[in-house]
């Protein structure tokens, strides 16, 4: 009998704090303006990626409205997205549209930032496949989720929240020795890598009073 009352209360007891942790949780999810969420190399086939957006789904899922994720590139391993008639398209294909597909389940803000390996590893054809891949990635999801645009370099800052703007800057555009934007998408203000300095430092200026993610 005894050990029937002592069942009885732990279980009573493990509901008490099953409830306060919970309401503790929502509270503290209450306060949060916005999280944001940092995903790298998440270019392999569905076979190797699938646990890890399971598990960013699930995180992402309890305050889903507040928060933004980030890819911060080699979307597509190997090489990024070649051309339509080229080897590997179809494979590229899969990778992205199963990440897409994965975010479409959520109402996350997402946004993705080319790496070198979405650059073709630095190859000559790097530009075409890092604009075949933003293409493909803002039909699938929506405009502006590929930043920055077109192969420029950047910064692009982003409003995330009242107090938190984010720095978007392709690093591997210092670094590729071939073909690059402005030579080829003509669209880009900042063409040389005094030009990515000094607007990042305008940038910086705007948002002193502000949270800055870079």
């Amino acid at each position: 009998m005894k050990n029937k009352i002592l069942h009885i209360i732990f279980t009573w007891l493990f509901l008490i704090f099953a409830f306060i942790s919970k309401a503790q949780n929502q509270q503290l999810l209450d306060s949060v303006e916005h999280i944001i969420f940092l995903v790298g190399d998440a270019g392999e086939p569905e076979a190797k990626t699938f646990k890890v957006f399971d598990a960013l789904l699930k995180q992402v899922k309890p305050i889903e409205e507040k928060s933004t994720i980030i890819f911060l590139g080699d979307n597509i391993y190997p090489g990024g997205m070649p051309n339509k008639t080229e080897k590997g398209r179809v494979e590229a294909e899969e990778i992205i549209l199963y990440q897409l597909n994965r975010l479409k389940q959520s109402k996350a803000k997402t946004y993705y930032i080319p790496g070198n390996h979405d650059w073709n590893k630095g190859k000559k054809n790097g530009l075409s496949h890092v604009l075949n891949e933003e293409k493909f990635i803002e039909e699938g999801l929506d405009d502006h989720s590929f930043i920055p645009s077109n192969g420029c370099p950047g910064p692009v800052d982003v409003a995330i929240s009242d107090n938190l703007v984010l720095i978007a800057i392709d690093t591997q555009w210092w670094l590729h020795q071939y073909e690059k934007s402005p030579i080829r998408a003509g669209d880009c203000k900042e063409i040389t890598t005094v030009d990515v300095i000094k607007k990042l430092k305008i940038i910086l200026a705007k948002n002193e009073e502000k949270h800055i993610l870079i």
